[in-house]
């Protein structure tokens, strides 16, 4: 698929977001979109009015403040509606509005659809949909409505996207830094992770682990493994992944489908062990770089002791303009 296609639409991207009131060119969301920052025809929006001054951001932060409006729902909202993006970008095209920002209200999106009454609503799930509840899920005003995950698209009968990711210039410090290196919040998986350590640090290999969302009373100590309160930059992040020569996931019980993990490794050539069976559809998958186990005590430290690596020839397959070219192809259909 080209790269260069010109779009149907217009497109208006509600992207995920690292903060509400700052743009972080370090953080996750940030670095995901990174290819649709400077395309035409696509307006991405970090967050509400993020174009604004600090003080319009400021007080937008606060009317819509979650703990505020725990006590007191703070009225009129809706007169932020017409300032929520900038849009000068904006052609006669047709517009589409692919939603990740799944805090935006069913409101604002009445507003949208009222508004550019010929536009389209794509929302996106970027998790699994049973970890967040939102009443702009699976809600009719959305023309479109897609998953991340594999099995809650046919559960839901929903479209299916692949994971996605801007590939950036991030070298390598050194020698490699550590042979395994795991970076995630804790979920269901704590114990799977310490099995997973301990059978690769007692092979001999220099593990570091960094997990967040464990309480203090329930973290199993080891050498190798920090628990933070908090995730590490994603940008800090993959200067660990690509300083490592392997990467370790372990996926959240029930997921299916690619995960930014899988992603990292093809895109940066780097090892991957993993449980998600997804990745034997791939065309990537090469038993030399990839180590599918359905079960932790089936891990093989020799995978990574074993220099032997194939390099996956990564050529922008992962970019999120790829994933709008799919909607375009899919509405075209509707």
């Amino acid at each position: 698929m080209n790269l260069n296609k010109e779009f149907a639409y217009d497109y208006v991207v509600f992207d995920g977001f690292d903060s509400t009131i700052a743009l972080k060119t370090n953080g996750y969301y940030y670095i995901c979109t990174l290819d649709l920052r400077n395309k035409e025809n696509v307006t991405l929006v970090t967050y509400p009015l993020d174009y604004s001054f600090f003080f319009i951001r400021l007080l937008f932060a606060i009317h819509h403040s979650s703990f505020i409006n725990r006590f007191i729902k703070l009225p009129f909202k809706s007169i932020w509606f017409p300032f929520y993006f900038k849009k000068n970008k904006l052609s006669e095209k047709r517009k589409c509005f692919v939603i990740f920002n799944l805090k935006l209200s069913l409101d604002y999106l009445k507003y949208i659809k009222n508004n550019y009454p010929n536009s389209k609503i794509v929302i996106m799930h970027r998790d699994l949909l049973k970890t967040h509840n939102t009443e702009i899920v699976k809600n009719a005003i959305a023309d479109i409505e897609m998953t991340i995950d594999i099995a809650e698209a046919e559960k839901y009968e929903m479209e299916y996207f692949c994971e996605f990711e801007s590939k950036i210039d991030i070298r390598q410090e050194g020698n490699k830094r550590y042979d395994v290196f795991f970076a995630g919040k804790a979920k269901d998986r704590l114990p799977k992770l310490v099995r997973a350590y301990d059978i690769l640090s007692k092979a001999g290999l220099n593990c570091f682990f960094y997990i967040t969302n464990v309480p203090k009373e329930k973290r199993v100590i080891r050498d190798g493994i920090k628990y933070a309160s908090k995730n590490m930059l994603y940008f800090e992040m993959l200067k660990y992944s690509v300083s490592s020569r392997c990467l370790l996931e372990i996926n959240q019980q029930g997921a299916l489908g690619y995960t930014s993990r899988f992603l990292e490794a093809v895109m940066y050539d780097i090892k991957l062990i993993t449980d998600n069976a997804s990745v034997l559809d791939s065309k990537f998958y090469n038993p030399k770089n990839i180590q599918y186990i359905s079960d932790v005590d089936k891990i093989d430290p020799k995978f990574v002791k074993n220099r032997e690596f194939d390099s996956f020839n990564y050529n922008d397959e992962f970019s999120p303009i790829y994933l709008l070219n799919d909607i375009d192809l899919k509405l075209s259909k509707k």
